[in-house]
Protein backbone atom coordinates (compact mmCIF):
# COMPACT_ATOMS: atom_id res chain seq x y z
CA UNK A 1 0.00 0.00 0.00
CA UNK A 2 1.58 3.17 -1.04
CA UNK A 3 0.89 6.04 1.43
CA UNK A 4 1.10 10.05 0.35
CA UNK A 5 3.46 11.83 2.25
CA UNK A 6 1.81 14.89 1.35
CA UNK A 7 -1.71 13.71 2.63
CA UNK A 8 0.20 12.63 6.43
CA UNK A 9 1.59 16.51 6.82
CA UNK A 10 -2.57 17.42 6.33
CA UNK A 11 -3.54 15.40 9.03
CA UNK A 12 -4.25 17.15 12.44
CA UNK A 13 -2.67 15.84 15.23
CA UNK A 14 -4.67 14.30 18.18
CA UNK A 15 -4.61 16.50 21.11
CA UNK A 16 -4.91 14.87 24.53
CA UNK A 17 -7.44 15.96 26.78
CA UNK A 18 -5.45 15.72 30.11
CA UNK A 19 -2.96 17.97 30.51
CA UNK A 20 -0.52 15.79 33.23
CA UNK A 21 0.38 13.39 30.46
CA UNK A 22 0.15 9.89 29.47
CA UNK A 23 -2.74 8.13 31.03
CA UNK A 24 -3.66 4.38 31.77
CA UNK A 25 -7.06 2.46 32.58
CA UNK A 26 -7.86 1.64 35.94
CA UNK A 27 -10.32 -0.57 37.97
CA UNK A 28 -12.58 1.33 40.14
CA UNK A 29 -15.99 0.85 41.69
CA UNK A 30 -18.37 1.56 38.99
CA UNK A 31 -20.58 2.89 41.73
CA UNK A 32 -17.77 5.79 42.17
CA UNK A 33 -16.49 6.01 38.81
CA UNK A 34 -18.14 9.33 37.82
CA UNK A 35 -16.93 10.59 41.43
CA UNK A 36 -13.55 9.28 40.93
CA UNK A 37 -13.17 10.82 37.43
CA UNK A 38 -14.40 14.01 37.95
CA UNK A 39 -12.29 14.46 40.79
CA UNK A 40 -9.17 13.58 38.68
CA UNK A 41 -10.45 16.57 36.11
CA UNK A 42 -10.41 18.55 39.18
CA UNK A 43 -6.89 17.88 40.05
CA UNK A 44 -5.53 17.90 36.01
CA UNK A 45 -7.45 21.58 35.77
CA UNK A 46 -4.83 22.62 38.51
CA UNK A 47 -6.51 21.44 41.68
CA UNK A 48 -9.27 20.45 43.63
CA UNK A 49 -11.35 24.11 43.67
CA UNK A 50 -14.37 23.24 46.40
CA UNK A 51 -13.36 24.14 49.59
CA UNK A 52 -13.11 21.75 52.46
CA UNK A 53 -15.91 20.98 55.13
CA UNK A 54 -13.09 21.34 57.69
CA UNK A 55 -11.89 24.92 56.20
CA UNK A 56 -14.69 26.23 56.83
CA UNK A 57 -15.33 24.89 59.87
CA UNK A 58 -11.59 26.83 60.99
CA UNK A 59 -12.81 29.98 58.87
CA UNK A 60 -16.05 30.07 61.17
CA UNK A 61 -13.78 29.47 63.99
CA UNK A 62 -11.46 32.11 63.18
CA UNK A 63 -14.33 34.67 62.30
CA UNK A 64 -15.90 33.70 66.03
CA UNK A 65 -12.70 34.45 67.64
CA UNK A 66 -12.21 37.69 66.19
CA UNK A 67 -15.58 38.88 66.87
CA UNK A 68 -14.71 38.68 70.27
CA UNK A 69 -11.07 39.86 69.89
CA UNK A 70 -13.21 42.87 68.64
CA UNK A 71 -15.84 43.51 70.98
CA UNK A 72 -13.10 42.86 73.76
CA UNK A 73 -14.75 40.61 75.69
CA UNK A 74 -12.87 38.90 79.09
CA UNK A 75 -9.55 37.34 77.88
CA UNK A 76 -9.70 38.98 74.91
CA UNK A 77 -8.75 42.45 75.53
CA UNK A 78 -6.04 43.74 72.57
CA UNK A 79 -2.59 44.17 75.31
CA UNK A 80 -3.40 40.84 76.59
CA UNK A 81 -3.29 37.95 73.95
CA UNK A 82 -3.54 34.71 76.49
CA UNK A 83 -6.84 33.71 75.87
CA UNK A 84 -6.56 34.25 72.13
CA UNK A 85 -3.41 32.35 71.84
CA UNK A 86 -5.04 29.32 74.21
CA UNK A 87 -8.47 29.35 71.67
CA UNK A 88 -5.99 29.53 68.63
CA UNK A 89 -3.56 26.40 69.72
CA UNK A 90 -7.42 24.77 70.63
CA UNK A 91 -8.42 25.20 67.11
CA UNK A 92 -5.29 23.45 66.00
CA UNK A 93 -5.46 20.67 68.40
CA UNK A 94 -8.72 19.98 67.16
Amino acid sequence: MNINPESLKNLKKFAPKWKHGKTQTIRVPIALADQILNYAKQIDNGGNKTKSRDTENVKDSLIEILAKVEAREKGYKSNSATQLIRDLKDLIDS
